[in-house]
């Protein structure tokens, strides 16, 4: 089961989404809610531009972050952990 809980400077999910009942992030209207109730930074790779583009105006905090990875599949983490790793660090430092 995915874990969704605020840190001190940040919202961070980890595991797997598909889990998630619908009065929880990540399926359609809930997710948008969820998202757009965020008072921190939060940090979203995807790889499908549509998805992308759809969740940017969710988030409010001007430190939030909604990544493109258009050569990514849909586990983007194991995909390029390398990459992703970098870019998690760099969003991080830059918060």
């Amino acid at each position: 089961m995915p874990t969704a809980a605020p840190t001190e400077n940040a919202y961070i999910i980890t595991g797997p989404t598909s889990g998630i009942r619908a009065d929880q992030a990540g399926v359609g209207e809930a997710s948008a809610k969820f998202c757009e109730s965020l008072a921190v930074p939060f940090y979203h790779l995807s790889g499908d531009a549509a998805q992308a583009t759809r969740m940017r105006p969710w988030f409010s905090h001007p430190k939030s972050k909604v990544d493109l990875w258009s050569n990514a599949g849909h586990w983007i983490m194991q995909d390029s952990k390398d990459d992703v790793n970098a870019a998690v660090t760099n969003w991080i430092d830059a918060l």
